[in-house]
């Protein structure tokens, strides 16, 4: 909380401080990573000497001058799509006021009218086209080029100038309100001198005033944690007098980023009690400049644009340590420029209006935050047959896109939410934990449904990106429910003959093999042949098959006899023999040896009688119906008459 209320202070003293300007074609960009993009036409005038502040997740400009001086009031959630919440607000036109984000409002604190009109008054939002005016004439006296800050739940006032130029006219009055309509003087001279063009932080539980200029350029710099009592940490910093400068808090420190002591700097000093200054670098990467802007993004400090000895400037440079210095581009696609404004707002920089030859109300963002790239940012598996088992994978990979030497992306949560009915799954485990700069990594997804219907879920992917902590990749695909047709001639096959809808997987089929057609006939399941899913053929009275498509299973058979086999006598005599001794079943077709023989001594072989009719005891017989024979055997005969013998 404490750092944002800083960034907020920063950001509403470099635009006092810059002398923002908005006149000029109307331009605007956006860019990512390095890049900047220009986006054209939006709605709102040129104005210079406005005031901006974020609230409620958007963009505010309001007032200032265009030709004349204004009192509309403009917002945008994106940069890009300016909306007028009014054209004419309850307050006068104005510029050089102060403007903060203070119990949910926004608020406008005095500024310049005209000529010699300076205003006291205050006024508040809650959504920028209804003003309300808490005071119009506040107990504090009508000035410009004041600073405002919010601190212990109170909005504060510090100096400025009443007359323009008038060194004489410079204050050191501090006064505080919570309610913005009785104003308390905390005190009416400060320790410090009366002064403009200071710059104010908010550190360590107190305030800061920071230099500037009461007729001399100031390097002294001084605190309160009352806004009474104002205590001069040193009457002369390490770093040079100046104006112009920039100052943010970092790293629990402030620092203090070139700007003009009678010649532009590009020295950068650092405290961490306002007392001793330590100089990080004498002479920055960066030119040496005045009228530039700085923020803290991404756990870095960034210097961007601002007025050199050459001229006006339009690169971009940051560093993690405020010594060394990187420079992100050299040439943004924005204009050189100096006088400008620049914000963090959603998780990117921004880079607003300034002077280019001429004033600007062009406005800039850079994405430079995003580490995180993923793609593609949807995994549509399209249909798939709910008894066809997982498809894919199909992959989304992710890759840490910042420059070589940068951290690496720390991803501490993948997970698919939001899945139903569980048809989404990794086809691995995935993995967390650091990603390397130029590093990708890859998540597999499968999609099995069980059940018909469009199936929907998220990949969820947390982690430190500053611009995407979250990045969701949708899933998508139909379950589709699938016929199978069951063939079979006999029995009563699972699932039964005919046409099903599956709409499970895997599919487990089978038969009871054999099927009785009647007396002596049976049909005997030689196994399945499949067309479709998995086709082929097998022996066999079960299988277990995913489906992908429409599939057929053909249960197949054969018909078998039976052959009854008996003798005469039916008890046969010892040392006779029948072969095969009483039949059995055999396929339709079979041709089936007969043999009968007998021993010498033993009774003799007569004949076969019954569906074969014949003395010769080696016969043969088609099955091709159901069978019946006998062998027939007679008295016992002692002379050589067995066939086998006389054969």
């Amino acid at each position: 909380m404490k750092r944002n209320v800083i960034f907020m202070v920063s950001f509403i003293l470099s635009i006092l401080l810059s002398n923002a300007a908005f006149a000029g074609p109307g331009e605007m960009w956006r860019g990512a990573e390095f890049g900047w993009t220009n986006y054209e036409g939006h709605p709102f005038s040129d104005h210079l000497l406005h005031t901006s502040v974020v609230f409620d997740n958007k963009m505010w400009v309001i007032g200032g001058a265009a030709g004349a001086v204004k009192n509309d009031v403009w917002y945008s959630s994106n940069g890009v799509t300016w909306t007028q919440a009014t054209g004419a607000a309850a307050f006068s036109a104005r510029h050089s006021h102060t403007s903060v984000v203070f119990d949910n409002k926004m608020w406008v604190i005095g500024g310049y009218y005209t000529g010699s009109v300076r205003l006291n008054d205050v006024w508040y939002s809650s959504n920028g086209v209804t003003w309300t005016q808490a005071t119009g004439a506040a107990a504090f006296s009508p000035r410009y080029g004041h600073t405002s800050v919010v601190f212990d739940n109170k909005m504060w006032v510090i100096g400025g100038g009443g007359a323009p130029g008038v060194n004489t006219d410079y204050r050191n009055d501090v006064w505080y309100s919570s309610d913005g309509v009785m104003w308390t003087q905390a005190t009416g001279a400060a320790a410090f001198s009366a002064r403009i063009y200071h710059t104010s932080v908010v550190f360590d539980n107190k305030m800061w005033v920071i230099g500037g200029n009461d007729d001399a350029r100031k390097n002294d710099v001084w605190y309160s944690s009352n806004g009474v009592t104002w205590t001069q940490a040193t009457g002369a910093a390490a770093f040079s007098a100046r104006i112009y400068h920039t100052s943010v808090v970092f790293d629990n420190k402030i620092w203090v980023i070139g700007g003009y002591d009678g010649a532009g700097k590009n020295d950068v000093w650092y405290s961490s009690d306002g007392v001793t200054w330590t100089q990080a670098t004498s002479a920055a990467a960066f030119s040496a400049r005045y009228w530039h802007t700085s923020v803290v993004f991404d756990n870095k400090m960034w210097v961007i644009g601002g007025n050199d000895s050459v001229g006006y400037k339009n690169d971009v440079w940051y560093s993690s340590d405020g010594v060394t210095w990187t420079q992100a581009t050299g040439a943004a696609a924005f204009s050189g420029r100096y006088n400008h404004t620049s914000v963090v707002f959603d998780n990117k920089m921004w880079v607003i209006g300034g002077v280019a030859g001429k004033s600007k109300n062009d406005v800039w963002l850079s994405g430079m935050g995003s580490k995180a790239d993923i793609s593609p940012l949807s995994l549509s598996f399209g249909e798939q047959p709910v008894a066809a088992g997982a498809k894919g994978p199909l992959t989304a990979t992710l890759a840490n896109l910042y420059p070589q030497g940068w951290e690496p992306l720390n991803i501490s949560f993948v997970q698919i939410q939001n899945d139903a009915e569980g048809a989404f799954s990794f086809s691995t485990v995935p993995t967390t934990g650091a990603l390397l700069v130029n590093d990708e990594r890859q998540f597999g997804i499968l999609f099995d449904p069980s059940f018909p219907g469009v199936k929907t879920a998220d990949l969820v992917i947390t982690s430190d990106d500053p611009t995407s902590p979250v990045i969701t990749i949708s899933l998508s695909g139909n379950g589709a429910a699938t016929n199978l047709t069951i063939v079979s001639a006999y029995g009563s096959p699972i699932p039964a003959v005919g046409t099903h809808l599956i709409t499970s997987s895997p599919v487990s089929a089978s038969v009871t093999s054999p099927v009785s057609g009647g007396a002596g006939t049976q049909y005997v399941c030689t196994g399945w042949t499949r067309v479709g899913s998995l086709p082929g053929s097998d022996i066999g009275t079960t299988t277990t098959f995913s489906m992908d498509q429409e599939t057929t299973l053909t249960w197949n058979w054969k018909t078998q006899y039976q052959l009854t086999i008996s003798t005469d006598p039916s008890l046969l005599p010892a040392g006779c023999d029948v072969t095969p001794a009483s039949g059995g079943w055999y396929n339709s077709g079979t041709i089936v040896p007969l043999q009968a023989s007998s021993l010498f001594g033993s009774p003799h072989f007569i004949n076969w009688t019954g569906d074969i009719t014949s003395a010769n005891p080696n016969e043969s017989i088609t099955m091709n119906t159901v069978r019946t024979i006998i062998a027939h055997f007679g008295p016992p005969n002692t002379e050589v008459r067995d066939w086998k013998l006389i054969k």
